[in-house]
């Protein structure tokens, strides 16, 4: 779906959803609000579908949450966050934009 893009394109976009989505779905005030999987679960019903790859996508969606929301109470702030969920989506969108999906 995405098609080739360049290194910066990748960059961008990379940097464009981590922010967006550790801001759109803060940590900082569900941490302490709720219980630590609800900001994973919720996220990860976002990326629900019917395919099985969607089902694995879910499913590691859930799990990198977990691990963005250990890292956020480790940390206590959202620059490790950030930065684990950059290298996640930089590192998918380069193998996405490399390899044509059918």
């Amino acid at each position: 779906m995405l098609g080739p893009l360049l290194d910066a394109e990748v960059v961008v976009l990379a940097v464009a959803s981590a922010l967006g989505e550790e801001i759109f779905f803060p940590r900082s005030s569900l941490a302490s609000h709720r219980p630590c999987w609800v900001k994973p679960g919720v996220c990860a019903f976002c990326t629900w579908g019917r395919s099985s790859a969607s089902c694995r996508g879910t499913i590691s969606s859930l799990v990198a949450g977990l691990l963005f929301g250990q890292l956020f109470l480790w940390s206590g702030d959202l620059a490790g966050p950030i930065a684990a969920h950059f290298t996640v989506n930089f590192l998918n969108l380069r193998f996405l934009s490399a390899h044509e999906m059918r």
